[in-house]
């Protein structure tokens, strides 16, 4: 909110520690209101930092904070949170895009990287072009959830490098696929914990025609102290 064009009022935060908990019902409350409520106006980012499961069919899942250990009925799993609202009809939002720190099934995802990066001439153009068309967007970390440590200041492995792209990047207009897949970003999280990211766009969404989630930086205000103003003449003349 203080670096990039997010609005507090617009974001909604679920952690152990906020008034809503991240709990099943609250967690699938929230994505039923963004089904009724967004317009093709609206983007949606939501992004999941937490315990994701896979099981033997190749399912996975989101643990959410209520979920029990043995019963999946307690979990969020991911084919039905698309199916009902990420590559739903229903789901009229613009641009969605989806990132996960944790195992996302790659049965749902078709692999695609973007054709654009930020050193292509007239970039900055290109991608709002794209942004204007509609997405749904997946970037998974592809493994188990790295929980947090000494060496990522309290934030989860991926979570900590996320972290570190959106302060250090100087881009003014840049989309997050070429934000988190930047060398000193990608290579850091692959080194350390061996895992293959995945990106690309959900399959059976009728909303994905190949447009792109983008963020802008916030231009900050110069700070300038007025010491002393003196208007001369007083008064104009034609």
């Amino acid at each position: 909110t203080n670096k990039y064009d997010f609005k507090k009022t617009n974001i909604d935060l679920l952690t152990d520690k906020s008034k809503e908990e991240p709990s099943l019902v609250t967690v699938l409350a929230h994505l039923d209101r963004y089904t009724r409520t967004l317009t093709d106006k609206d983007n949606l980012l939501i992004y999941f930092s937490g315990h994701s499961i896979e099981d033997e069919e190749g399912e996975t899942y989101w643990i959410p904070k209520d979920g029990k250990k043995n019963t999946k009925m307690t979990w969020l799993k991911h084919s039905d949170l698309a199916e009902e609202f990420f590559a739903s009809g229903d789901l009229k939002a613009k641009n969605v895009c989806i990132i996960t720190d944790s195992v996302f099934s790659n049965k749902l995802v078709r692999k695609k990287s973007i054709s654009l990066t930020p050193y292509d001439l007239r970039y900055p153009e290109k991608i709002r072009e794209k942004a204007m068309d509609s997405s749904r967007e997946v970037i998974s970390f592809g493994d188990r959830h790295w929980p947090a440590s000494k060496n990522t200041d309290g934030l989860g492995l991926f979570t900590y490098y996320v972290h570190k792209a959106l302060k250090e990047n100087q881009i003014k207009t840049i989309d997050f696929e070429n934000l988190i897949f930047e060398d000193e970003i990608l290579f850091p999280i692959t080194k350390v914990a061996g895992t293959k990211m995945l990106r690309g766009r959900l399959r059976k969404a009728p909303m994905e025609r190949g447009g792109q989630f983008i963020i802008n930086k916030l231009i900050p205000a110069p700070v300038v102290d007025i010491i002393e103003a003196d208007v001369s003449p007083e008064k104009g003349y034609p």
